[in-house]
């Protein structure tokens, strides 16, 4: 909560956070979208006169991690595992930023575990795949950044697709890193950022940590059609359905190591 109201403020009849400034009369209508372990506590902390404008607040947490925030709606869902709950939920967020217009801003705020409480795999896929791979990722030890390659490959939400489908509104995301680096792509799957990454990424991260020939066979099919080209890549840099997106991290471990 301190990490947004120390980043996210109203001043001047502007949105302010960071380098970023909306006149807040120019914004009609305001959709707030809080995942992860820390959605109660970053949500409650928005400004009122954001939360005046508020169309939708929609909070999506690990499963007894739920609170209480007013004018927002709670959905919980699995966490380390995505859950069936995951996909609901995630099918009515991108339900909802998909009806916003070009006046209207959607409010992203990201914090630990979003990558699986966003879960909406390709129907190629589907959630029991997306499950069994997860769980491979987990066992073989790969490291969060790697994990979250493969997943912006195999997802309908993540690596850049969340702030796809709610162009052409503005885009803000307030992210609480828990990856080394503090690199957005890579904080709950990057769902509103582009996303550096390719296919063949995606293959050599499973091939690094010896999973490639284990994985399920839909996985391995899909990516093998990505690689070829027959699959349209995630948004890239520069992407103009991007172009009003804007992503900044308000906390993770360069904030503790400063204070340390």
């Amino acid at each position: 909560g301190k990490a947004v109201e120390s980043r996210l403020q109203v001043s001047s009849g502007a949105i302010r956070a960071g380098r970023r400034a909306i006149a807040l009369d120019r914004v009609e209508r305001v959709g707030i979208v809080a995942i992860g372990k820390a959605a109660p506590a970053m949500a409650e902390a928005v400004p009122e006169p954001i939360r005046e404008k508020m169309s939708f607040g929609i909070i999506l947490t690990k499963e007894g991690y739920k609170r209480d925030v007013d004018g927002f709606e709670i959905r919980e869902a699995g966490h380390p595992l995505p859950t069936r709950e995951s996909i609901r939920a995630t099918d009515e967020i991108v339900e909802l930023v998909s009806e916003l217009a070009e006046e209207d801003l959607l409010l992203v705020l990201i914090s630990g575990g979003a990558s699986a409480l966003l879960a909406s795999p390709v129907k190629e896929v589907g959630l029991n795949d997306t499950v069994t791979l997860t769980q491979q990722m987990l066992d073989a030890g790969m490291d969060i950044e790697s994990m979250n390659v493969v997943r912006a490959h195999l997802s309908r939400v993540k690596g850049g697709r969340l702030a796809v489908a709610a162009n052409p509104a503005s885009v803000l995301t307030l992210a609480l890193s828990d990856v080394v680096g503090d690199k957005l792509p890579a904080i709950g799957g990057g769902p509103t950022v582009a996303d550096p990454s390719r296919f063949k990424d995606a293959v050599a991260a499973l091939k690094k940590v010896n999973l490639w020939d284990d994985i399920p066979d839909s996985v391995r099919e899909y990516l093998e059609a990505g690689n070829r080209g027959e699959i349209p890549e995630s948004p890239k840099p520069g992407d103009p359905r991007l172009g009003r997106a804007f992503a900044a991290v308000v906390g993770g471990p360069r904030t503790l190591l400063r204070a340390a």
